[in-house]
């Protein structure tokens, strides 16, 4: 999965499109700017509790979404190894990420992935866009 997150941001950028344009909004090129900061987190779940997990991070809205300098999320699993997973955050800032890792609202979206006894998150890696 060397280049797994690559992909990931090309699908981010295509669903905050995606999504804007199925609202009637006009899609903002690019999505992704130079400083931002993309924040990857990998965790890896039983198969039997895969749907479990993806259920747990799209299903309600998210304290992240709502925090500010949040711009996107993406879940995606990886297509040869069910069950293994990447969470995806994009912000336009450290400062935007450390605001919400500190805040009451990521440990409540956080909590639902306890539910999940296979879950096994490893430590969350951050990544700043160089270019647009």
């Amino acid at each position: 999965m060397r280049y797994g997150w690559l992909l990931a941001v090309v699908l981010t950028v295509g669903a905050l499109s995606t999504a804007q344009a199925a609202e009637g909004e006009k899609a903002k090129e690019p999505a992704i700017k130079k400083g931002y900061v993309v924040s990857i987190l990998t965790v890896k779940t039983s198969k039997e509790e895969a749907d479990a997990f993806v259920k747990a991070f799209t299903d309600s809205p998210k304290a992240s979404h709502k925090q500010a300098g949040f711009v996107g999320m993406a879940v995606a699993e990886d297509v040869k190894e069910a069950g293994s997973f990447i969470v995806l955050t994009i912000w336009e800032s450290q400062e935007a990420l450390n605001a919400y890792i500190k805040s009451e609202g990521f440990r409540a979206d956080h909590a639902k992935m306890a539910d999940i006894q296979s879950a096994k998150p490893e430590p969350a890696r951050r990544y700043v866009v160089k270019e647009d």
